[in-house]
């Protein structure tokens, strides 16, 4: 498990890339910055050694599994480059999510592709998703008295 204060790597690691791409930038935070100079070199120590040690953890990954994939900007697809596992699957509901259609690409190219799509109705149909429904509710109460309301019933 990776995250916090918590750098326990083993055979099953779980990790979100926030905390992989910070482990691999190794910089200080705005707060350590402001520590002594001695410190600060401690720590710098201290964030190159992790580094090192998850840099050599990522050559024997052999099964990278990666949710929300539509989500992971250039910085942390940069850092998921590092890991070269034998096996990757990448996994987003909805690939074409940005309206950036340079940044679709760059993810589509990372994740290897669409492989396998699934139609929203056939979820639906399937029970997987809640088909969306709408309904416009006409109220005499002000937005104020019907929170108060709300409020009291809890």
């Amino acid at each position: 498990m990776l995250g916090d204060s918590i750098f326990d790597i083993r055979q099953k690691t779980v990790a979100t890339i926030q905390t992989i791409s910070r482990i691999v930038k190794a910089e200080l935070t705005k707060k350590e910055k402001s520590l002594t100079y001695k410190q600060q070199q401690v720590l710098k120590k201290q964030k190159q050694l992790k580094k090192q040690k998850l840099l050599s953890y990522f050559s024997e990954v052999e099964f990278l599994i990666v949710d929300e994939i539509h989500d992971f900007g250039t910085n942390y697809l940069n850092s998921l480059r590092l890991i070269n596992a034998k096996h990757q699957l990448c996994l987003s509901a909805t690939p074409y999510k940005s309206e950036d259609k340079e940044h679709v690409m760059e993810t589509i190219a990372f994740a290897g592709g669409i492989l396998y799509k699934v139609e929203k109705e056939t979820l639906e149909e399937k029970g997987v998703l809640a088909r969306a429904a709408l309904a416009i509710v006409i109220s005499k109460y002000s937005p104020e008295i019907t929170y108060a309301v709300y409020r009291d019933w809890e």
